[in-house]
């Protein structure tokens, strides 16, 4: 017979099991990986909300402390080589969601994996908003779920403001875990709530990934400032990516805008670098980021009276074949007086990628654009500026009327004026490069007056002369002589320093490359003043050592250059 101490210990004993056995099936997970403790993990650094109510989730695990970067090392560990395995695509959901469109992207998400390898499986987290959701999340062993979400509710903003029960706007506090997932280093796919995944939209988001960090498809209709509103969200982890994601943030704690101020902007197109049009209020951010990352800004005015353009339509070959098709094409700028249009993207063909196949970089990210321009003083406009400048033309040129008699003569000028800039940029005048026998003979041809009347000049079939071992009359461009033929200048042409795959963050030349910040805009605030200033400082010194580099040698005046080539000049 026991002594009546024993039993009570005997009960107490009881109680502690049950009461730890209840935290444990109510913290439980779904799906459990060695070692993880369990999916809901509230960041240590969240913060008290007294307004949660009943929205503080923190109770499904008292006392845990994992963050949501350290979760995802669980869900989405990385690799031996420090790459991520896997694609990382986040939503958010509320109880009421979790049952209805949830469930129907989890089974497209399953049909996906189930033609995937480990290495590219898709691993999606739900970011849950309410306990019920983690309660319900688990109960499905296939599921990650994360409850994140609530403890950053906006004060003074009721729960069904904040949270949208029928599911169709997802919520702003997933901005955050984006940021966490970007900083982790991972690239992101965000789906809104209510979107429907028909297809695989990877394909698509692998296509303009090539020209752009950033892609947005399938924007919603009738979005609200200060929500997320686009159908697929794909971020690639990048400095520049991370700092557009936080000054959002900062935004959105300031005021109602967030992503919707870029969203209104126009980036409902496919890729980021598709716009041209911005028509948003406020689209200081989105300026600032095409200008920091791309090298150049996005304005109508640079639309509405288009330069004498000469457009390198593609690069496709190896490191050096590259850089002395760029050393050509800015040569012939800079001599014609003509302004620089470069390709969207850079092949290396000596370069692999993490499959084995040719990098594919976005040109901004493969040869350092701006400080080029900069350092050797020719005009450079982004990549397809001439589609942009007859899409704006044409909308404020829509078609031709007839002109009334008494019409003014300057009135007419300008009306055929804008006609001729459309068709001209509607058919640029192709010059094979083919024919060329030296780059002299290319600055000649251009130099024809004939040719100095055509506003928009294509160097065709570039690319084909690359496998051409002679062209007709002389050697490949390849094998130009450059000690003899290209200007002194033209040795500062050089690919960034970081090409491969994986170099620095997203693959691309991270320092090298970009723009300063202070090359964009006049600083906004005294903050601001000194960090532009600090910038400003770089990006000079920068340009003053290429100068240094190239020995501040003038170039030579077009008529110069040809008689030293051996050409008769015409005046």
């Amino acid at each position: 017979m026991r002594s009546p101490f024993a039993r009570l210990a005997l009960v107490a004993l009881f109680v502690v099991l049950a009461v730890q056995l209840g935290v444990l099936l109510r913290a439980g997970l779904s799906h459990r990986p060695p070692g993880h403790r369990a999916r809901r993990a509230p960041d240590a650094d969240d913060g008290d909300d007294s307004s949660a109510g009943s929205l503080d989730v923190q109770r499904v695990e008292p006392g845990a402390t994992l963050s949501f970067r350290t979760y995802l090392d669980t869900v989405l560990p990385p690799a031996s080589n420090g790459t991520s395995v896997g694609q990382l695509w986040l939503t958010a959901a509320s109880s009421h969601t979790l049952s209805t469109w949830t469930p129907i992207l989890a089974e497209r998400v399953a049909r996906l994996n189930a033609k995937r390898t480990d290495l590219d499986r898709i691993r999606l987290v739900v970011l849950c908003a309410d306990a019920q959701c983690i309660d319900e999340c688990r109960l499905h062993e296939d599921w990650w779920c994360h409850g994140g979400l609530a403890r950053t509710r906006p004060r003074r903003r009721d729960s069904l403001t904040w949270l949208q029960v029928n599911g169709e706007s997802p919520l702003l506090s997933a901005e955050l875990r984006i940021v966490d997932s970007l900083e982790s280093g991972r690239d992101v796919l965000f789906i809104q709530p209510g979107a429907m995944v028909l297809g695989d939209p990877l394909p698509e988001i692998v296509g303009a990934s090539q020209q752009a960090d950033l892609v947005v498809l399938g924007k919603s209709s009738g979005a609200v400032s200060g929500e997320i509103s686009s159908s697929f969200i794909w971020t690639r982890s990048t400095p520049f990516t991370i700092d557009l994601w936080r000054k959002m943030l900062d935004e959105s704690a300031r005021s109602t805008a967030s992503l919707d101020t870029l969203l209104n902007a126009g980036l409902q197109r496919p890729a980021i670098v598709d716009q041209s049009d911005p028509s948003a209020v406020d689209n200081r951010l989105y300026q600032e980021y095409m200008a920091r990352t791309q090298g150049h800004l996005v304005s109508d005015v640079m639309y509405a009276d288009p330069p004498k353009l000469l457009i390198l339509p593609d690069m496709v070959g190896t490191r050096s074949d590259l850089k002395q098709l760029l050393k050509l094409a800015i040569t012939a700028a800079k001599l014609l007086n003509r302004t620089l249009e470069p390709p969207a993207t850079a092949t290396f063909l000596d370069v692999l990628d993490k499959k084995g196949d040719p990098l594919i970089l976005p040109v901004y990210a493969a040869f350092p654009l701006p400080y080029l321009a900069r350092a050797l003083d020719f005009s450079l406009v982004e990549p397809g500026y001439t589609a942009r400048a007859y899409a704006h033309l044409s909308s404020q040129h829509p078609s031709p009327e007839p002109l009334a008699v008494d019409v003014e003569p300057s009135q007419l000028d300008s009306a055929a004026s804008s006609y001729l800039t459309l068709a001209t940029l509607s058919s640029p005048y192709p010059l094979d490069l083919t024919a060329c026998t030296s780059l002299y003979d290319l600055v000649r041809r251009l130099s024809l007056l004939a040719m100095q009347q055509e506003p928009v000049v294509r160097l065709a079939r570039a690319t084909d002369h690359l496998h051409r071992a002679t062209a007709a009359d002389g050697e490949s461009w390849r094998e130009w002589d450059a000690k003899e033929t290209f200007p002194r200048g033209t040795r500062l042409v050089q690919p960034c320093a970081k090409l491969g795959p994986k170099s620095g963050a997203g693959g691309t030349c991270e320092t090298v490359c970009r723009m300063p910040a202070s090359w964009i805009a006049p600083p906004h605030s005294d903050a601001d003043g000194s960090a532009a200033a600090a910038d400003d400082d770089e990006g000079d010194r920068v340009v003053r050592e290429m100068r240094r580099r190239a020995g501040d040698e003038p170039w030579p005046a077009l008529n110069d250059y040809l008689r030293e080539g051996g050409f008769p000049v015409w005046t």
